[in-house]
């Protein structure tokens, strides 16, 4: 299947690329056509939707309660050759690193690398939000936090009710009533 992704507003990407709110606007009742067309059948709406769908399902059947940041958790380890680990898998930037794999202790710089990880997850708003163990904070290093939030909760929601439609069951799944 191909896997839809949706661009992070980061240091490598043009700011002419960033989903804003307005784009946001117009994306989100696309996302709902793909997928009504899914559920009635379109064999190109759920090949579009079937990536970002299968990685949706397998976050909202998380119960262990631990609530990692989204791209610097123990099931997702970024290093370079060198066995250097990174915050980030998009960037071996010396001041994104955050040890290495086979040495113990951390310098101060390397503490404060990991703790950027975690910019997003340890608010209160992401503590306190329903979702938070599916999106996990969603990209720490994304410059439109609030933009990629609503996106987040508009995937979890049309994911959701896909999940509804189509018989499915997980654990850490809401009834979401479809969009008026």
């Amino acid at each position: 299947f191909p896997h839809v992704g949706w661009v992070r507003a980061t240091d490598g990407c043009d700011p002419a690329y960033w989903m804003m709110s307005e784009d946001l606007a117009m994306h989100v009742p696309h996302l709902w056509e793909l997928a009504e067309r899914r559920v009635d059948g379109d064999r190109l709406a759920s090949d579009l939707l079937e990536g970002p769908y299968r990685e949706g399902r397998k976050a909202m059947g998380r119960s262990d309660g631990l609530i990692e940041p989204l791209c610097y958790a123990n099931d997702h380890v970024s290093v370079d050759l060198a066995g250097n680990r990174y915050v980030c898998h998009h960037s071996v930037d010396r001041s994104l690193k955050t040890g290495e794999m086979f040495k113990t202790g951390r310098t101060t710089a390397e503490q404060e690398a990991e703790a950027s990880a975690a910019r997003f997850v340890e608010t209160d708003n992401c503590r306190n939000c329903a979702i938070n163990h599916w999106c996990r904070g969603n990209c720490h290093r994304s410059r439109t936090h609030e933009v990629d939030c609503r996106l987040a909760k508009a995937k979890h929601e049309i994911f959701s009710w896909i999940a509804q439609q189509e018989g499915l069951c997980h654990a850490g799944l809401h009834d979401h009533a479809h969009r008026s």
